[in-house]
């Protein structure tokens, strides 16, 4: 089971989240954080590669080159945030990896994709699930 990490103060107002970005943004910060407790290293952040973006790009505690998809759900009525990475966002991401491959000169590590949900509930602490390795390319 997944860390659990507190929502920050200042995402909520009145019980309201503020907008989607800044959601988002709370919740890659969460991520990334989880992420490096668990011995990742935080490579890039929000990285465009084309005209797509990689949300974190870290490296594993075995050296694997992660391209991590992080989605964040508000309300215990929200669907499970992993559930709403279609087969463009996979494809994007796929592609993301090839285009990142050909640039790196040097480093054949291998690359892997994960995805991080992370759900919120105002005056809860946030739930945050890593799935590691969750689908190939």
């Amino acid at each position: 089971m997944g860390r659990v990490a507190r929502v920050r103060r200042g995402c909520c107002y009145g019980g309201r989240m503020a907008d989607r970005a800044a959601i988002g943004r709370a919740g890659e910060e969460m991520a990334a954080g989880f992420l490096q407790g668990r011995g990742f290293s935080i490579l890039e952040r929000n990285l465009r590669v084309g005209r797509n973006e990689i949300d974190l790009l870290c490296e594993s505690p075995h050296g694997e080159l992660t391209l991590v998809e992080v989605k964040t759900s508000v309300g215990a009525s929200a669907p499970f945030p992993e559930q709403r990475i279609d087969w463009r966002k996979r494809t994007a991401l796929i592609r993301c990896a090839r285009l990142l491959r050909g640039a790196m000169t040097g480093r054949r590590a291998p690359i892997r994709f994960d995805v991080v949900a992370v759900t919120m509930n105002p005056g809860a602490p946030a739930k945050i699930i890593h799935f590691p390795h969750a689908f190939e390319a």
